[in-house]
């Protein structure tokens, strides 16, 4: 299998870097104070989050904002171990926010 000798730009490393920290801080932000504003979606305004239900929220957006920095490992295969690991534990937070 061949690999590509292209690595990844420093614009689009600062872009995914500065993409990461914001949507982690608002993960954080809304875990740590548990509420979360209403939000606009095209099926209309939902309801703003409080409490377990806002903290569960947080920790998605946090996970959720990881997922760019693989744009920063060094080799395409821990690129994957570490998008594998967040989605897993991205998918055990969703499972356990229904339980």
């Amino acid at each position: 299998m061949q690999q590509s000798n292209r690595s990844i730009s420093l614009t689009a490393r600062v872009v995914a870097l500065c993409t990461s920290v914001v949507v982690c801080g608002l993960g954080l932000v809304t875990f740590l104070t548990q509420s979360a504003p209403s939000r606009s979606t095209r099926f209309g305004t939902t309801a703003p989050l409080e409490g377990q239900d806002a903290s569960l929220f947080g920790i998605c957006m946090f996970l959720i904002g990881l997922f760019p920095l693989m744009l920063l490992m060094r080799s395409p295969r821990k690129a994957a171990w570490f998008g594998s690991l967040i989605g897993v534990a991205l998918l055990v937070a969703i499972f356990a926010a229904t339980r």
